[in-house]
């Protein structure tokens, strides 16, 4: 399908978009654990409306469009109150995690630079079960980055990251709660250590944050991680994801305009008009913003509050029934927010059981093996799955008695076999073409190529991913 080449009729534009969507993954139903947070039909409707009445405005002048200005700080005055700040703390909206994540490393960057001009290769210091968007920002940045260990618990090592401190750390960051193991960093020992040694520290609460936040004020457990906690200089939270607004919208706030100053880009040296980019972005649409701000007025303080308590309570029915199921096991205990990993045990093939699971309708997210813990499946449970719990168990008890009549995996062997130690393209070829894989095209089932993936060091991981993506995304050349 390509352009037309003479334009079409809106009605027949339209019919094609909605064919297009037709291969997508529903997510209405509660099937999917990840990238999506529904806030029911009415919510949904609520989002359209806003984010298409302001689609065309553009935050790139706040002089001309004064209504972004009044909503973002109406969203920043309720996530200052959310996140226990005080009448310093300043922040602005992203277009998500990644660019809050990249903003904050940027303004410990740009901040080093004017109060410590001897520090000419920044270090930041990352546990390691820290967002990826953090390694992107040092490599945009030109920061190094400094990994430390995590504990038995999957927490970051308070002791490893007072020991990783140099003349050259510019900022610690902690993650509350982090993805792959759902679990909250020791905000508050680690503040105690950014206080000591007089460095930023921001706390990455992007996905989790609206979760972690609303749990004591639900009566549920208290985890200390935002501006409540002495040595937490930033904060960031993203509002598309538990704040339930449009995609594109993450708020970064700051413990005061003495920080977030140094995330500005400002240019008065072209021949243009004089440019003030708070965010990476210069020409943005106010849909976000506007889809953002009438979310929040729907739920209101209370809502939030409300649903982090039924979504913990649903995250701890579901993971109570997953360790109920003979072979698999979640890691951590019971979960401290809103996700949970699980690994199987016994023989049951984990790419099996992701396949079978999303074979029988459910969408999950596998994880690869890391020294830290096997493959796993990752669950991002919301609003959506409240109600579901007991159809999903049922299934996924299932899908695990028919993996285990699978024959055994023979990927290892097969690799062992063909690689001999070393990995070559040619020897890959042979290892694909063995086990059945078209290297040129997808098949419908994904274990074994996830399998092969997890075996393989994360260098020719990251090669193959590469690769594949760039097939992926081809123009498609109007005639």
């Amino acid at each position: 399908m390509a352009i037309s080449e003479s334009g079409r009729a809106p009605e027949d534009i339209l019919s094609e978009l909605k064919k297009l969507k037709s291969d997508d993954v529903p997510w209405r139903n509660g099937r999917l654990f990840s990238y999506i947070y529904h806030p029911g039909d009415e919510g949904e409707a609520l989002l359209k409306s806003a984010y298409s009445e302001f689609l065309t405005e553009n935050g790139i002048d706040p002089t001309s469009f004064p209504s972004l200005v009044a909503m973002e700080n109406d969203i920043l005055g309720f996530m200052t109150r959310w996140l226990n700040g005080d009448e310093h703390t300043v922040g602005h909206i992203t277009s998500g995690g990644t660019e809050s994540l990249l903003l904050a490393l940027k303004t410990a960057r740009d901040r080093a630079r004017v109060l410590q001009p001897h520090i000419t290769k920044p270090e930041v210091i990352l546990p390691f079960t820290v967002h990826s968007s953090f390694f992107k920002a040092c490599s945009y940045f030109d920061i190094v980055p400094v990994v430390t260990p995590v504990g038995k618990d999957y927490k970051a090592d308070v002791e490893a990251i007072r020991s990783a401190i140099t003349p050259n750390t510019i900022l610690i960051a902690a993650s509350a709660p982090s993805y792959a193991f759902g679990v909250v960093d020791p905000i508050v020992e680690i503040g105690q250590i950014a206080l000591a040694n007089n460095l930023l520290f921001h706390v990455d609460a992007c996905i989790g944050g609206m979760i972690v936040g609303g749990m004591p004020r639900a009566g549920l457990e208290n985890h200390p991680f935002d501006f409540s906690v002495p040595g937490v200089t930033s904060v960031s939270v993203d509002l598309h994801k538990y704040g339930y607004a449009a995609k594109g919208c993450s708020a970064l706030l700051y413990k005061s305009d003495e920080i977030r100053k140094y995330q500005y880009f400002i240019c008065a040296d072209w021949t243009g008009y004089s440019i003030v980019n708070p965010t990476m972005m210069s020409s943005k649409t106010g849909g976000p913003l506007a889809g953002a701000w009438a979310i929040m007025n729907y739920f209101g303080f209370e809502g939030y509050v409300k649903l982090a308590r039924e979504t913990v309570e649903t995250t701890r029915r579901l993971a109570e029934g997953v360790n109920q199921i003979p072979g698999l096991k979640v890691l951590g205990g019971e979960p401290e927010a809103s996700m949970f990993t699980f690994i199987c045990e016994d023989s049951i093939n984990i790419f099996e059981l992701n396949d079978e699971m999303n074979h029988r309708g459910w969408k999950l997210q596998l994880q690869l093996g890391t020294h830290l813990a096997p493959a796993n499946i990752h669950l991002t449970v919301n609003k959506a799955h409240a109600g579901i719990e007991t159809e999903f168990l049922k299934d996924l008890a299932s899908a695990v008695e028919t993996v285990r009549q699978v024959a055994p995996s023979q990927v290892q062997l097969v690799m062992n076999e063909e690689l001999r130690g070393e990995v070559t393209e040619q020897a890959l070829y042979n290892v694909m073409a063995r086990l059945g894989i078209d290297p040129d095209n997808l098949p419908k089932r994904m274990a074994l190529v996830n399998e092969v993936l997890d075996l393989l060091p994360a260098a020719v991981v990251k090669e193959l991913l590469g690769r594949f993506m760039q097939g992926v995304y081809k123009p498609k050349l109007s005639v």
